[in-house]
């Protein structure tokens, strides 16, 4: 049986501990884990890939609004050197995301990818800033036009991908997916199959060999025998 100790906030004497408990006190009794982008949830997955393109089409803006706010051109040593961090920074940020996302094993993100999220944040967050009189003259219904536009061409695409794969597939490929050489059992069986037969081939190898040298070294052995007896070991 679980024990459960009563204490009142006049009975702690420590300032921090008055705190700790009137701020325990709006907080469950029990907390469930849960594990975000869980790598065994399609859903999750789905919405890793998507974050992972945002974060991406934001650098790609970040990159764009920051030459043209600040008016820097391209070949500035300032464009140029962030072009450079930024690329040895994604690296190792992508490796740590992608290891989140799909293995189990792997609680948390890596400090390489909040770092990179940091930066992100705080170039889109400059951008802003100093950038309200462009970002007040745009056009948002063509924004949202485009993107619509984009959305439905990507769906088109998908279900296209689909029709095609469910009735204008050709025989062979069917077949050929359908064939049993394309399962990894079937691999292991025949590299089983060959191995015995190279293993047995080899044994039998070995086995008239020695058997031949078995009878060279009798014959041999005779002839030895026989120049003894017919006068030593200088006639034969």
């Amino acid at each position: 049986m679980r024990e459960y100790k009563w204490v009142s906030i006049r009975d702690i004497h420590s300032t921090s501990g008055k705190i700790k408990r009137a701020v325990l006190q709006f907080t469950p009794g029990s907390w469930t884990h849960v594990r975000w982008l869980d790598p065994t949830c399609t859903y999750m997955r789905f919405f890793a890939l998507c974050q992972m393109v945002i974060f991406w089409q934001v650098s790609e803006l970040n990159t764009f609004f920051l030459k043209h706010i600040f008016e820097m051109p391209p070949s500035h040593l300032l464009v140029v050197t962030r072009l450079i961090l930024i690329g040895v920074i994604v690296a190792p940020s992508v490796r740590q995301y992608y290891s989140y996302v799909t293995d189990t094993q792997c609680k948390r993100v890596g400090t390489q990818c909040w770092v990179y999220g940091a930066i992100m944040v705080t170039e889109a967050l400059l951008c802003i800033k100093n950038g309200k009189e462009l970002f007040e003259r745009t056009q948002v219904i063509n924004i949202i036009i485009w993107l619509l536009l984009q959305l439905l061409l990507s769906v088109l695409c998908v279900y296209g991908c689909v029709l095609w794969h469910r009735y204008f597939q050709n025989d062979d490929d069917i077949s050929r997916e359908s064939s049993p050489c394309k399962s990894p059992d079937s691999g292991i069986k025949e590299k089983g199959a060959e191995f015995y037969h190279n293993e047995s081939t080899t044994e039998a190898f070995t086995k008239s060999t020695e058997e031949i040298g078995s009878i060279h070294g009798n014959e041999d052995i005779k002839k030895r025998n026989v120049a003894f007896r017919n006068g030593g070991p200088e006639s034969f």
